[in-house]
């Protein structure tokens, strides 16, 4: 996980990992993000501000609150 602290105080995370790892370590568990986000079935972003979240994957955008 990297984090990012931005001049103006936006704050950015990143988790990555490469395709098909053999185990699940600290930096590939996505339990806590498919809680969040639901399954991501390959590739995905995620932008989260204070009124909620973006998620775009190859599968298409999923927001929260929906509008």
């Amino acid at each position: 996980m990297v984090r990012f602290k931005l001049h103006d105080g936006v704050t950015m995370q990143y988790n990555g990992t490469r395709n098909g790892y053999d185990k699940v370590t600290k930096m590939n568990d996505f339990t806590g993000w498919e809680k969040k986000y639901g399954k991501i079935t390959d590739h995905g972003t995620a932008f989260e501000g204070t009124d909620g979240w973006v998620l775009v994957d190859r599968t298409g955008i999923r927001t929260s609150p929906e509008t």
